[in-house]
């Protein structure tokens, strides 16, 4: 090898000993051993020597290309591909479990109609039933110009969404939860007793007992679907007044409350039909009592409010939607 050719070594590997490019140097030295121990030894095909110092400085730049671009690659960031091991993908961010929706003893207040007025209703939302005595959480989407009627406490599991008018004691008309005790044998005769709770712990059972009533009239039962819950529908009337029924009562709840008999008792020719969903939920009767008529409600001509017979007409088509929006959900 030639002086000049040391003097271009000695250039490569003091740029290869800047920074980080010192491992290098091993690469190229023996990279130019090579081309010396070529030129020397015989080859098995046809060899080209380099014959001139240009042809000898071409080598030692092309070693240092390849050199650098293979150290250069040695340093770039590994991504996962070809050429390092992969890298971790980040853990994803755990989405927290959405939050139940308000009971309805604690929704928001509105006001009942578009024009304003006292905020006796409850603003439009998704809401549950109060308390934690229902056999599952259960929702339903309520819309403007209803509220929440609740006959004992939060922790009884009887209550009521109705619809609003203004009037001191409510429409008495709308939708009533309600769970199943002990069901009289006479809702208007207490000394009648009552069914022994295997009797009418079934939905069969239950429409059994109530199809027995003296003075009330059961229409056949119906397949019915609550919340996903399928379940018998019955429509029941009654020749039985507020005069001869004055407290009138078709069963108890598991926390000892009473269910009455509106709107199937009331002054004479005044009472109206109540439909019953009764579903079974893990074994609980879950029942919705709803006023499904077109008519002004006994509460309502109780209060002066004239007999209408299409008052409540638009009404029926919400309280549907109410119906449609049930929804149960019960712990795995």
């Amino acid at each position: 090898m030639t002086t000049e050719h040391d003097s271009q070594t000695r250039i490569v590997l003091s740029w290869l000993r800047q920074d980080a490019h010192e491992d290098a140097e091993r690469v190229l030295l023996r990279a130019l051993d090579e081309v010396d121990a070529t030129q020397q030894r015989r080859s098995w095909w046809p060899a080209r020597r380099f014959t001139s110092v240009t042809n000898l400085r071409l080598a030692i730049a092309a070693a240092a290309v390849v050199i650098v671009a293979f150290f250069g690659y040695s340093l770039l960031p590994r991504t996962g591909g070809v050429g390092g091991p992969p890298t971790p993908a980040p853990s994803p961010t755990p989405s927290a479990s959405p939050a139940a929706p308000v009971m309805l003893e604690h929704a928001p207040q509105a006001a009942c109609g578009p024009t304003g007025g006292p905020l006796n209703c409850l603003a439009p939302g998704t809401y549950r039933l109060t308390g934690n005595v229902w056999p599952g959480q259960i929702t339903m989407d309520v819309p403007v110009g209803w509220f929440e009627w609740l006959p004992y406490t939060d922790s009884d599991a009887y209550e009521g969404l109705l619809v609003g008018d203004g009037t001191n004691g409510g429409s008495g008309w709308g939708l009533q939860f309600i769970l199943v005790n002990t069901v009289r044998k006479d809702p208007c005769d207490p000394t009648k007793g009552s069914y022994a709770q295997a009797q009418t712990s079934t939905v069969d059972g239950l429409v059994a007992a109530m199809s027995a009533w003296p003075g009330f009239h059961a229409t056949a039962p119906v397949s019915t679907v609550v919340g996903g819950f399928s379940g018998q529908l019955v429509e029941l009337t009654s020749t039985r007044t507020s005069t001869d029924c004055p407290n009138g009562s078709i069963w108890t709840i598991p926390q000892g409350g009473a269910v009455d008999t509106y709107p199937l008792v009331g002054a004479p020719g005044k009472a109206r039909a109540g439909t019953f969903r009764i579903v079974a939920v893990n074994g609980t009767l879950f029942v919705v009592r709803t006023t499904d008529f077109p008519n002004t409600s006994p509460n309502e001509l109780a209060n002066g409010i004239p007999d209408d017979p299409t008052r409540h007409a638009a009404d029926q088509v919400a309280m549907q939607q109410i119906l449609d929006s049930i929804r149960i959900t019960t712990a795995p």
